[in-house]
């Protein structure tokens, strides 16, 4: 009985970390440390990319687990799975047993730019930007006080 039980806890785990090429996500929800709903995704070239990202992962083996910063629904017409996400391109499934694997995104820069959308800053100056990477391949004129990116 205890290992039908153990079964039953574990195969959906190793079933959610299984990549599924056929399954065709139809939507994707990101959630921020707050909780707030930050980006839904649901049209077909976004959806279409960020499987191809998504899918190109690997198991890694780390000494300390990542402070997940976001939470991530990928949904597909199976069902959904919550994935917890972190800008650096770490992933892994929600969940609580000890020993969920921990995956590794091939390109976080590119994953990172479809899920945690580019928000105005209100009241900063184009030197807070600058230094908080927002506008990293900005030049400045002094003449004439514009901003090229």
């Amino acid at each position: 009985m205890k290992i039908t039980a153990l079964l039953f806890l574990i195969v959906p785990l190793f079933l959610a970390g299984c990549r599924n090429s056929d399954a065709q996500i139809i939507q994707v929800k990101v959630w921020d440390a707050d909780f707030q709903v930050i980006q839904t995704i649901d049209d077909s070239i976004t959806l279409a990319s960020l499987k191809s990202i998504w899918e190109d992962r690997t198991s890694f083996t780390m000494p300390e687990r990542p402070n997940f910063t976001h939470k991530v629904d990928i949904a597909t017409a199976d069902g959904s799975t919550r994935w917890l996400y972190h800008p650096d391109g770490y992933v892994t499934v929600l969940s609580t047993s000890a020993g969920t694997p921990i995956y590794r995104i091939a390109q976080p820069d590119r994953l990172r730019e479809i899920l945690i959308p580019v928000v105005e800053k209100q009241n900063s100056t184009v030197h807070d930007l600058l230094l908080d990477g927002t506008l990293s391949s900005c030049q400045t004129s002094r003449d004439e006080g514009s901003l090229s990116c």
